[in-house]
């Protein structure tokens, strides 16, 4: 894992050093070692993350789901109903 961090961290630090005119190379060049990084590193993360939890809040919810109604009004409409479903503030 700190391998991965290590190559994330190296290759951010090389993206940091570039300017508008470097071009797409300088920018692969610190763009791969991060990728490898975050791949490396990512997995062994989330995997020590799950693996410290108990079967019990792996399986259940943490809350339970609100309904949501949808309005034809706008794209980002849809909101929770209060007083409805289980559980929550209503």
């Amino acid at each position: 894992m700190s391998t991965g961090l290590f190559l994330l961290a190296a290759g951010l630090f090389v993206i940091s050093l570039l300017d508008v005119g470097s071009g797409y190379p300088p920018f692969l060049g610190g763009l791969v070692p991060a990728g490898f990084g975050i791949g490396l590193s990512g997995a062994v993360g989330t995997s020590a993350i799950t693996g410290s939890l108990t079967p019990a809040p792996a399986s259940q919810p943490a809350t339970s789901p609100r309904p949501v109604r949808v309005s034809s009004s706008g794209p980002l409409s849809a909101r929770a109903v209060p007083g409805e479903g289980e559980g929550g503030c209503g």
